[in-house]
């Protein structure tokens, strides 16, 4: 593959400006295909920005597809350990979601790590404080209120 590193550059310098840039060169084609394979990589790298933008869409398909509320993903990150069929993992943990009944409730993580507790049905638009994360270990989060965790937003 041979790709021109002014056409490149150019494209960077576009993007980099906050610009749409689709392709409208053979040049620039080449180059999009190999930031598509650059990106196609970095999937594969544990923690890599890539492996993160993918986890994000599979959580939000999840989400979608269980008309969850979407609102809920703008709180700071803080990390927790997370083991799932013999593997085991480090992510920063944002909020949880729990269904039970035809119903999801969900806890988020504030940037002090103050968890707080929301269902839409009881508490309308307010959050109840519940305790610090500090204070917590990871059994706290396998249940709330009698629903089953159903997805971490990390």
């Amino acid at each position: 593959m041979d790709v021109d590193l002014e056409v490149l550059s150019n494209l960077i310098d576009r993007m980099a400006e906050g610009k749409l840039v689709k392709p409208t060169k053979d040049e620039e084609t080449t180059c999009f295909q190999l930031i598509k394979d650059l990106d196609h990589v970095g999937g594969f790298v544990k923690g890599s920005v890539i492996t993160k933008k993918y986890m994000r869409n599979e959580i939000w398909s999840l989400i979608s597809f269980a008309d969850a509320p979407s609102w809920f993903i703008t709180f700071a990150s803080h990390k927790i350990k997370v083991n799932a069929e013999n593997n085991s993992g480090i992510l920063g943990l944002r909020g949880t979601v729990y269904h039970g009944d035809n119903h999801f409730i969900s806890r988020f993580i504030s940037s002090n790590g103050t968890i707080w507790y929301h269902d839409g049905i009881t508490t309308g638009r307010q959050y109840t404080e519940e305790r610090n994360l500090c204070m917590t270990n990871s059994e706290y989060f396998i249940r709330c209120k009698e629903k089953d965790f159903t997805s971490v937003y990390p």
